[in-house]
């Protein structure tokens, strides 16, 4: 059981590494210079991922608007990657129910468009989000 939740905080670790090679100017920068929709809803995600740990209240803004401007368009998979991105900051603001509910919306969008690699990323999350709040058992439930 241990094992598995280190690989899990493993895989989270290299996203954040992955996120982080982009600098936020450079990112804001391309955010108001593309006029392309699911351009800018890709770029928020990113700028929220790029904040999570550092200035989660940033983070929660930028994927909120990914996830608006997502419904507004009809883009599914930004709207999963916004919820995604909710579930982690929320989780790192502690406010673990909040993260599970946005990481089960984020994994049934997943699961509408056949996306097995994101769908178990979600499923890491709301198995984190349980590891977090001590109930090992349902966390263990999702890194099965």
């Amino acid at each position: 059981i241990h094992l598995r939740i280190l690989i899990s905080l493993f895989g989270i670790l290299l996203t954040v590494e992955v996120i982080a090679q982009s600098s936020p100017d450079s990112l804001l920068n391309a955010l108001q210079n593309t006029k392309d929709q699911a351009d800018k809803i890709i770029i928020l995600n990113r700028l929220a991922g790029f904040y999570t740990e550092e200035e989660p209240d940033k983070a929660l803004e930028y994927a909120q608007s990914a996830l608006n401007l997502s419904e507004s368009i009809n883009y599914t998979e930004g709207k999963g990657n916004a919820y995604r991105n909710l579930g982690e900051i929320y989780n790192r603001q502690e406010f673990h129910r909040k993260a599970i509910l946005a990481f089960e919306s984020a994994y049934r969008i997943f699961q509408s468009i056949g996306d097995d690699l994101r769908m178990a990323y979600a499923l890491d999350g709301i198995g984190l989000s349980y590891y977090y709040q001590n109930d090992y058992l349902r966390a263990t439930e999702n890194f099965d």
